[in-house]
């Protein structure tokens, strides 16, 4: 029952509740994947690391186990920002009003004003159709039809693969995923083995959990 109590400490954020914990990644719980990760074998990642790196991996399952440091803040993009106003236009009496355009030089002596309207242009040559296209070549009846290639279709998104047994041999993915009580026994083992657990060796914790829950 006191394990039981210490497991509601959360080792993150406080939203990591037990019930975010229980959640499945996967094959493993967010609180298995947490405790692989802090254990020898896991990397002996610190709380703050492991959480970081299974809310990065899992952010929908695990995603509230991230720490107060990485949520993520609004962007700036997303912030409306006010049009500027516009400049102010300058008093009337600087403005730059355009010059007047100058009189035409007047004509030679004999020269006869232009007469209005002036005479009518040529009309112009009629504009030759566009060719059609040429045909085109018709395929060979022996050669068969060209198959599209498909696209190239990007590699699934495979999940890790499971961590290795941290106990016996006999001590399979499916042997870990076991229910004990309100949790798994992956989950069980990675508690005695982080710090806010107790700071179990493996071989502690396995002794414990397999006591516990034969």
């Amino acid at each position: 029952a006191q394990r039981e109590s210490d497991r509601a400490t959360m080792p993150c954020a406080p939203s990591c509740t037990p019930t975010v914990l229980a959640n499945r990644a996967g094959a493993f719980s967010c609180a298995a994947r947490l405790g692989w990760l802090q254990s020898t074998r896991g990397g002996g990642l610190t709380e703050h690391a492991a959480c970081t790196t299974v809310a990065g991996e899992f952010p929908i399952e695990c995603g509230d186990c991230a720490p107060l440091s990485l949520v993520a803040q609004p962007h700036a993009a997303s912030r409306v920002v006010p049009p500027a106003a516009p400049p102010p236009s300058p008093p009337w009496h600087l403005l730059k009003l355009p010059r007047p355009s100058p009189p035409p030089p007047p004509l030679p002596p004999g020269m006869p004003p232009p007469t209005w309207p002036p005479s009518p242009l040529p009309p112009s040559p009629p504009v030759a159709p566009p060719l059609p296209p040429p045909p085109s070549p018709s395929p060979s009846p022996l050669s068969p039809p060209p198959t599209a290639k498909p696209p190239h279709a990007p590699p699934p998104n495979a999940p890790p693969p499971p961590p290795p047994s941290p106990c016996a041999p006999s001590c399979t993915p499916t042997v870990l995923a076991n229910r004990a009580g309100a949790f798994s026994c992956a989950a069980r083992l990675g508690w005695l083995q982080s710090t806010r657990g107790g700071g179990l060796t493996e071989h502690a914790a396995c002794t414990t959990v397999a006591g516990e829950f034969p």
